[in-house]
């Protein structure tokens, strides 16, 4: 802010520059010692509500245990150059928790990893993704990539990372499809498994019902695409979502995300010591 030519600084303006300098230094201290969180949102069956995947969402905390959401420490990553290793700390992260007995054991049948914009730029993240994926005892399909509209800028190498990862056996999602210029006909370009509807078009088609909507899960069911709704709130949203033919839901209907012991205790049905494990990072 400048007054008579001259900067001033306010109180606003250090606090904030001081909280965004904290951010980066617990987001460094994370990623240097493993310590990002992950938590896990449920995605559900349509038609009958039951559990089928999740979206893997992390999390950090300050040096006093809080959390530190996304929305701070994200473009903190982005600025820096961390959110390459931070998103490949997930992407371990989800593999490993995949793999392991307790949820091999159950009903969930895969889980999502964001990939940032940026990294899908990055020409050697295939080579090091199918690495970390081969050193587990994965399925195919159980472990899904999810990138953003914001990632289709350059299409000849998203196209290229996605048909190598997918042959190997990481399928891609379209994640927060309709936030921005949505096209169908991008969809024709890459091969998506699913594609997530952001929940601000989701919930524009309840308040304000139009064509605009089912039109477009038509068109990725005739493509061969499975749609999730994002954003699922109440039991009018369900309703609805189901009639317009909707694969998945995923809101706080059913559940906020929640650390991974969390999920596993209530979803997987692992005792007392398995949901302190995951929860510790001592992940047996």
């Amino acid at each position: 802010m400048r007054e008579n030519g001259t900067a001033v600084i306010n109180d606003h303006i250090v606090r904030e520059y001081e909280r965004q300098a904290y951010v980066k230094k617990c987001l460094n201290l994370a990623v240097e010692n493993d310590g990002v969180l992950m938590y896990l949102q449920p995605i559900n069956d349509a038609h009958d509500g039951t559990l089928v995947g999740c979206e893997a969402l992390a999390r950090i905390r300050d040096t006093d245990g809080e959390l530190i959401y996304p929305d701070e420490f994200i473009p903190a990553a982005e600025e820096n150059g961390e959110i390459g290793a931070l998103g490949e700390q997930m992407f371990r992260k989800a593999c490993e928790f995949t793999d392991s007995p307790v949820v091999r054991g159950s009903v969930l049948k895969w889980i999502g990893v964001n990939l940032a914009p940026i990294q899908c730029m990055d020409e050697s993240l295939a080579d090091r993704y199918i690495e970390i994926f081969e050193s587990y005892n994965l399925r195919p399909d159980t472990v899904c990539l999810g990138v953003t509209e914001q990632s289709l800028q350059d299409t000849a190498v998203l196209h290229a990372l996605i048909e190598r990862l997918r042959h190997a056996g990481i399928p891609f999602i379209l994640d927060n499809f309709g936030s921005s210029s949505s096209n169908i006909d991008r969809l024709k370009h890459n091969t998506f498994a699913s594609v997530k509807l952001d929940r601000n078009a989701v919930w524009g088609h309840i308040d304000h019902p139009d064509p605009i909507l089912p039109h477009v899960i038509k068109a990725c069911h005739e493509m061969g695409i499975d749609v999730i709704a994002e954003g699922v709130e109440d039991e009018n949203m369900v309703t609805v979502l189901r009639k317009l033919g909707c694969d998945y839901f995923q809101g706080f209907y059913y559940s906020r995300p929640i650390p991974a012991g969390e999920f596993v205790s209530r979803y997987c049905h692992a005792d007392v010591y398995t949901k302190d494990a995951w929860d510790s990072g001592i992940r047996r």
